[in-house]
């Protein structure tokens, strides 16, 4: 018997580690002393416990491609204000990488109780890396 993500539901074991692969995204706010912690450790949990369930690997993807496209549009913003605040509108901008974060935080937290749900949940207009 063959699991298919569209129709069947993962059983519980499953769906808490999808969650936790949302929720390792979390993980800079609490560690700020480990660079990139938000990518590292949703990438180390999906690596660890892809091989197990379909569903684990396609919801660890998800969170892996999204916290990496958050990181890059945050540094992105911060080097674009930098650049800018020689002609004075950088200072008008400083409000950008906030606003990155709080999406980021909204994300992984809707992300996380969808998988946990059951849900093969998707972040729209990201960048997909893995």
């Amino acid at each position: 018997m063959t699991f298919e993500l569209d129709r069947d539901v993962p059983d519980a074991e499953a769906r808490k580690w999808a969650m936790f692969c949302h929720l390792g995204g979390l993980a800079s706010l609490f560690l700020p002393v480990i660079p990139a912690a938000n990518v590292v450790i949703p990438f180390i949990v999906w690596h660890a416990k892809r091989h197990e369930h379909p569903y684990i690997d396609v919801q660890g993807r998800e969170a892996v491609n999204f916290q990496v496209s958050m990181a890059i549009l945050w540094f992105a913003a911060v080097a674009i204000i930098f650049v800018l605040k020689v002609i004075v509108i950088g200072k008008l901008l400083f409000w950008v990488p906030g606003l990155i974060v709080i999406a980021q935080l909204g994300g992984t937290v809707v992300g996380a109780i969808r998988a946990y749900d059951g849900e093969r949940f998707r972040y729209p207009l990201i960048l997909r890396f893995v």
